[in-house]
């Protein structure tokens, strides 16, 4: 089931720091679901043909966002069937 959270708290783009490449970098969100409790965001990287990704995220204590890979196989591979539902139902019935 799609959710709103991340875009209602701070809008259709996050900024996540990419610790491998040592920068910030700026995504447009897709979608929101969740999962066995746990909010997922899918994004698009800007200006790259590269993703979508798929980030957990959560709001810490000091209100900004979190963005977290999904590490857990089991998780990934639930949040990726999430994905492909949600995928399935915008093609059969795409918002104008």
């Amino acid at each position: 089931m799609e959710i709103n959270h991340l875009r209602n708290k701070v809008g259709n783009e996050v900024n996540w720091f990419n610790h491998g490449l040592s920068m910030d970098e700026t995504y447009d969100v897709l979608t929101e679901f969740e999962v066995g409790g746990n909010p997922y965001a899918v994004v698009h990287p800007r200006g790259t043909e590269d993703g979508p990704f798929i980030f957990k995220y959560s709001f810490p204590e000091d209100g900004t966002h979190q963005l977290s890979p999904i590490d857990d196989d089991d998780e990934w591979e639930q949040a990726a069937e999430a994905f492909d539902h949600w995928l399935y139902e915008y093609h059969r019935n795409p918002k104008v």
